[in-house]
């Protein structure tokens, strides 16, 4: 709730912070949005009072008057549909009407009493002459959006759920549950480069197994993936992450630096002397079918308890700020979510040429022209997701070492990226927020690339040496 505080507070400070009293505005305007889901004046106080009433005094007001502005604020709070407070109740028992119609009429008096509490703050600030916050000051709109935008999820399942008279009970199940795949999707956006490796990498794994052995094959890999995350990945950083926080940012940095050296070494394999990516799966196929099929699930699950740590970490780290069991929660959504994407995606890919093939083979010459055209794409399908998942793999990687120096004090190149991103924003207009972020993204991977560079000239150099 304190995190969604924030974001809706620095919401309304990039509206109103910077009009006359924007500071008493903006705990107007916060509280109005708070208080829609705490329905209790102390409980808004205490949410959003530690903020806004510092921010009212810095600004002017006098101490009593930005207490007292706070506290008629978050009293609209037990008016303030849909959770409102203890009378809702009352009502609901003494008329007979249910929560649904009591909240739909409460709407407009309490959207009343909100428009007359902004109004008396901006009068007094005109009479005063009380200035807003400095626009340095002010959170930027969308920067705040982009950041936060998992926490409206939750408020609106609320908002519409009471609207058409769910009961509470189950609105709060249902609100629990979203606010978990809410933090869950967020958490797994960061993810996206391993992920895209993880699905490019799989398909190996089957190439030249027998038709009916391909999806039985995936599927104890997908298992193999969900007990490594479930089971060994998510005990130890939930651990970690409560005992030794700061760990867990150096983890993380090893496996942004792990995934800089994955995608220089896919570059070095792909453009360097000599070929190695199927040495190993040639090693693997030595043997009997059973054998084979074994070690190649075993290799398989291997690689992915390295691709399901980055992925877990890197969730972990986006959740940092939740309790622990709501970390625990998210990241088992997390776990078992991107497992299926993953190993759903790769289902599909390897057995696309066999539907070509069946399509193919049809009457139809539509089928006929469709089967082909499948069969004859599917390498170049999956030469482009390996390509996009080294890029993905450098520009994660490389953001996560550069953010990561940030936080422990090595300032320099994040404030050069970001000073950069800055200046592209501000010369570039109405295209300045996309092409800020691929400057952003572009800085991270050719940093990404350096590093990965430099990993892969020791990894390939010390075996050499320890050779003589």
């Amino acid at each position: 709730m304190l995190w969604a505080s924030d974001f809706f507070t620095n919401i309304c400070l990039s509206f109103l912070g910077t009009r006359p009293g924007g500071a008493a505005k903006a705990a107007v305007g916060a509280s109005f949005i708070t208080a829609s889901i705490s329905g209790s004046a102390s409980a808004n106080v205490a949410i959003t009072g530690n903020i806004t009433i510092p921010m009212m005094i810095r600004t002017g007001y006098r101490p009593a008057v930005a207490a007292g502005i706070e506290a008629a604020a978050s009293t609209g709070g037990t008016v303030m549909p849909p959770v409102m407070g203890a009378a809702a109740f009352i009502m609901v028992a003494l008329t007979g009407f249910s929560y649904g119609k009591i909240v739909l009429f409460a709407t407009i008096p309490a959207l009343l009493y909100f428009l007359n509490v902004y109004f008396q703050v901006h009068f007094y600030a005109m009479r005063n002459n009380l200035k807003g916050l400095p626009a340095e000051e002010c959170p930027p709109f969308r920067a705040t959006l982009k950041k936060g935008w998992v926490y409206l999820i939750p408020t609106m399942v609320v908002i519409v759920l009471v609207y058409m008279d769910y009961s509470l009970r189950r609105v709060g199940l249902l609100a629990i549950v979203d606010d978990v795949l809410s933090a869950a999707l967020k958490a797994s956006a960061k993810t996206a480069g391993v992920v895209i490796d993880d699905a490019a990498v799989t398909p190996q794994y089957v190439q030249g197994v027998a038709a009916e052995r391909e999806l039985p094959i995936i599927k104890k890999i997908a298992v193999g993936s969900i007990r490594n995350k479930l089971l060994l990945i998510l005990p130890v950083a939930l651990l970690l992450s409560e005992l030794l926080p700061s760990l867990l940012k150096i983890i993380l940095m090893c496996g942004g630096a792990y995934l800089c050296y994955e995608g220089a070494e896919k570059i070095w394999e792909k453009f360097g002397p000599g070929h190695h990516g199927d040495e190993a799966l040639e090693k693997v196929a030595a043997g009997t079918p059973a054998e084979t099929e074994k070690n190649l699930i075993s290799g398989a699950i291997r690689t992915d308890l390295i691709l399901s740590a980055e992925i877990m970490v890197i969730s972990l780290d986006e959740v940092a700020g939740e309790s622990f069991w709501s970390r625990a929660a998210i990241m088992v959504v997390v776990a078992v979510f991107i497992t299926a994407v993953v190993y759903g995606v790769v289902a599909l890919i390897v057995k696309m040429d066999d539907v070509g093939l069946s399509l193919a083979q049809r009457s139809s010459a539509l089928a006929q022209r469709v089967g082909r055209g499948l069969v004859h794409a599917m390498p170049r399908v999956l030469e482009i997701i390996g390509a996009v998942g080294t890029a993905a793999m450098l520009w994660v990687g490389g953001h996560i070492v550069l953010v990561g120096s940030h936080d422990l004090g090595w300032h320099p190149p994040y404030d050069a990226v970001h000073h950069l991103e800055e200046a592209v924003h501000d010369a570039t207009g109405a295209l300045g927020s996309v092409l800020g972020w691929l400057t952003n993204t572009g800085c991270s991977a050719v940093l990404g690339l350096a590093i990965g560079a430099v990993l892969v000239l020791v990894m390939h150099l010390v075996p050499r040496r320890g050779a003589h």
